[in-house]
């Protein structure tokens, strides 16, 4: 009798979970679908064998359902449980849970052979972020793994052989597809590089990637798609060049970055894509900003400084400039006035922008020792902003101390600087 009540009660507690969920009603949702799954274990646990279907109480016996056909919709009910479980769990912000439950369903679905490809892979490059978010970089690429290979069914009739292959890749990991994930996983490594040429092992993997997301999303039609991917291109470029030695062989991985994103940026309207348009002139300028760091390093190393390198290292200051004054002319109101208070999402952008600015101009190479201490004097006004804004918003501190500190150092050395240039000056005066 008790086993015949938990029958009932699984499958109405389960659909009103449903209900309530699909309303959004989130919390009384939770309380229906985690009682489904308490009852669903107690029935397992006091008798395991699997329940009459709803449906079997208006069929004649001789329609009655086998056993495995019942199992079957029993255990799919459940699944659908910790589906919106998994949903609840991420509306309520208790992402680890979710992540669990999200895990349990996608396994679950292999097992019972019920997902739609293309669903079932969207959902677990989903979780894939997730474990990437804590680091968990094989758990992530298993999970990428999986989902291409899912994917790559969409559009296909599965035969019994291929569901008894669905079923064995969770249970007994022998069937084609569990050869596939593994295929597909040991073509990246989930450890981070050590070195240059390991580096460039997974960028090879990530960059062709890259190519097929493109050659899908492009442009017209996808623009922000399109747009995003070519950003993921430049981070692989941009990475790379961390562990490239060669200096000169490393701008030219950034001046790749140059090349891919200056053209997009230049036919992008603000109007309509203003938070695409300040990244990439925040990216832009940095990867400027990088380069001409790599111009000074190079130029170190020579004992004397040639007219060729000047002209770079001022040419990259320059550019990087003006990409950083774009992102900060994009902050302005209409009438084209910096606001006095910055929005959080902007904050550490602006005062690192500004930050960088200040050094450029510390940055840049000038014969004319009156165009020096301009140079000089416009560094110290962006110090100056930003220590003053400090001052003013003590809030802001947290997003920038390092900056801060260094500004607040530049700000009482530049003037003293400034005084020594102008008394070398005053007899050419």
């Amino acid at each position: 009798m008790i086993s015949k009540l938990l029958e009932s009660g699984v499958e109405h507690t389960n659909n009103l979970g449903i209900l309530w969920s699909e309303r959004d009603e989130i919390k009384t949702a939770q309380t229906y679908l985690e009682s489904a799954e308490a009852l669903y274990n107690q029935y397992m646990k006091e008798d395991g064998n699997p329940p009459l279907d709803p449906s079997e109480h208006f069929m004649a016996e001789e329609e009655k359902l086998t056993d495995q056909e019942r199992s079957k919709r029993f255990e799919k009910a459940y699944t659908h449980t910790l589906y919106y479980l998994a949903q609840v769990y991420q509306h309520l912000e208790m992402i680890e849970k979710a992540a669990q439950y999200c895990h349990t369903t996608l396994k679950r679905q292999l097992e019972y052979c019920g997902y739609y490809p293309v669903e079932w892979a969207l959902n677990a490059a989903t979780l894939s972020q997730y474990y990437l978010s804590k680091q968990c970089f094989m758990e992530s690429r298993h999970c990428l793994a999986a989902a291409s290979v899912i994917f790559s069914q969409a559009g296909q009739v599965p035969s019994t052989e291929d569901k008894n292959g669905r079923k064995k890749a969770v249970l007994f990991g022998t069937s084609d597809i569990c050869d596939s994930v593994l295929a597909m996983e040991e073509k990246v490594s989930s450890v981070y590089p050590l070195d240059f040429q390991e580096a460039r092992e997974i960028f090879l993997v990530g960059q062709n990637y890259v190519q097929e997301a493109k050659e899908f999303f492009q442009v017209d039609g996808y623009v922000t798609d399109h747009i995003e991917i070519v950003q993921d291109h430049s981070a692989l470029f941009k990475v790379l060049a961390f562990f490239e030695e060669d200096y000169e062989r490393r701008c030219k991985m950034h001046k790749r970055r140059i090349d891919m994103l200056e053209p997009i940026y230049a036919d992008l309207n603000p109007q309509y894509y203003l938070l695409i348009s300040r990244q990439l002139q925040f990216e832009l300028a940095d990867t400027y900003y990088e380069m001409m760091d790599l111009k000074v390093a190079i130029g170190n190393r020579l004992e004397e400084l040639d007219s060729h390198t000047i002209k770079k290292i001022n040419s990259l200051a320059q550019l990087a400039i003006k990409y950083y004054e774009l992102f900060l002319d994009s902050l302005r109101n209409p009438d084209k006035v910096f606001p006095e208070k910055l929005e959080e999402d902007v904050l550490r952008p602006a005062m690192v922008a500004k930050f960088h600015i200040a050094r450029l101009y510390g940055k840049l190479i000038a014969s004319d020792s009156k165009k020096q201490l301009e140079n000089m004097q416009t560094s110290l006004e962006y110090y100056t902003f930003l220590v003053d804004y400090c001052e003013k918003h003590p809030d802001a501190v947290r997003a920038v101390e390092t900056e801060l500190e260094l500004s607040k150092e530049m700000v009482g050395l530049l003037p003293t600087r400034m005084e020594r240039l102008r008394a070398k000056l005053c007899p050419f005066i």
